[in-house]
């Protein structure tokens, strides 16, 4: 899902607000609607909710005309079987209702029982963003949904990030076969794997080199701010630092990346930062209306 919509007003609110009231795992539609006041699913589901209900009228519908590759899934569904997999997803993302009908007419094509299928809804609200109740999606690292992720063991093989490369099933069948499969997203998937394999200050140190890396990957500004509010609204305050400073050094003569910078140093508080990002986006895009709008205030 390509819209970035977080606010700086909600990302102060994000920041002052450190501590959530935990929520059961499971929420019914009924309960809680997204900001087009649409009924929402969040937390844990079943496949079974989607066929229920405003939801079946786009889930239904995209599972029954998805025509599946059985000659290309019919080679991987033996292996398939000893697999689990984890499918996050907003049931307010277009991506999502697009890609998870087709998903799950894969997986019942290849008898996946429901024990080895973990579906997970997000939110769409600001304070929210992309999130669960219980945040299954922080360890997981999500930033764009729909996202199948593939395991077995407990390790992860590989994921698919909001739509095929080049099919559901061939995409698939690259995950299982280990031949380094690559999803949409490049430039966050290896910082994702920097995360892991070395510290923030050993990245700030070594910032040449990751700029070089960034832009060999990085194929637009658009993915990486999405990716800097994602970590923001999950109060990783640090992480979203780096991504939207190093946003800011690959694209540097594109408004968002400085809207985005001030945004986030307003949410801290740094007001000088701040002014001095949003003049930078005018400067640029003297029509900014969220430039305009900060400066203004501040």
């Amino acid at each position: 899902m390509k819209s970035i919509h977080i606010s700086a007003a909600m990302l102060l609110f994000i920041f002052a607000c450190t501590s959530k009231i935990q929520q059961s795992k499971t929420i019914a539609p009924s309960s809680i609607k997204d900001s087009r006041g649409n009924p929402m699913l969040l937390g844990i589901q079943s496949e079974n909710v989607l066929r229920q209900t405003p939801f079946n009228s786009w889930y239904d519908p995209n599972y029954e005309n998805y025509k599946i590759d059985s000659a290309t899934i019919d080679k991987i569904s033996k292996d398939m079987k000893n697999k689990t997999f984890e499918i996050f997803m907003g049931t307010w993302c277009g991506d999502s209702k697009r890609e998870v009908p087709r998903i799950f007419k894969i997986l019942n094509y290849c008898k996946i029982p429901s024990s080895k299928i973990k579906l997970v809804m997000l939110d769409y609200r600001d304070s929210s963003y992309k999130q669960s109740p219980n945040h299954e999606e922080r360890e997981m690292d999500i930033h764009r949904v729909p996202d199948l992720l593939v395991f077995e063991n407990g390790t992860e093989l590989g994921r698919i990030v909001e739509s095929p490369v080049e099919s559901l099933e061939k995409d698939l069948a690259k995950i299982l076969s280990g031949n380094g499969y690559e999803p949409h997203y490049k430039a966050i998937s290896w910082i994702q794997r920097q995360w892991k394999q070395r510290s923030l200050s050993e990245l700030i140190a070594d910032s040449i080199a990751v700029l070089k890396s960034l832009s060999a990957l990085a194929e637009d500004s658009y993915g990486l701010n999405t990716y800097g509010y994602v970590l923001c609204a999950a109060e990783q305050w640090e992480k979203a630092d780096l991504v939207f400073n190093w946003n800011a050094h690959l694209f540097p003569k594109e408004a968002r990346v400085y809207n985005a910078l001030g945004d986030f140093y307003l949410s801290k508080h740094e007001m000088a930062n701040a002014k001095m990002n949003y003049q930078k986006a005018l400067s640029i895009d003297p029509k900014n209306v969220n430039a305009k709008t900060r400066l203004e205030e501040l």
